[in-house]
């Protein structure tokens, strides 16, 4: 098993917003995306499409089983902490950095629609 993709469901005054965060942050990239009934992007990570962002035209149906309303985070793995708090600071991202002595270091952050993510860097 291997991960494939988050998906994420925002409102149309959101979306272009969490779109850049993305792409900012973690450095994603718009890609393909095939034709649907909602707009929306994809975004990749080199080859693979790793968020799928889908605009909804009334966020409040979306409170439903499935929607990122019961997504409690994301997480990913960075490769160097310093370089990353560099970004957000000048993102001007709020973040709770936590560090440990037997277990990799994390950053919390939120994302423009209020998704948790973690973001986490091994022992140095």
């Amino acid at each position: 098993m291997r991960f494939n993709h988050f998906n994420l469901n925002v409102s149309a005054e959101q979306i272009e917003q969490v779109k850049q965060f993305y792409c900012d942050l973690f450095g994603l990239v718009q890609g393909y995306r095939p034709n649907t009934s909602r707009p929306g992007y994809w975004l990749y990570a080199g080859e693979q499409p790793i968020l799928h962002l889908n605009q909804i035209v009334d966020i409040d149906k979306t409170t439903a089983a499935g929607s990122h309303y019961s997504l409690d985070h994301m997480a990913f793995n960075l490769p160097n902490m310093a370089d990353f708090v560099n970004k957000l600071t000048k993102l001007n991202v709020t973040y709770d950095k936590r560090t440990y002595a037997d277990r990799p270091s994390q950053i919390f952050l939120y994302d423009p629609a209020g998704i948790k993510i973690e973001v986490q860097f091994e022992i140095e």
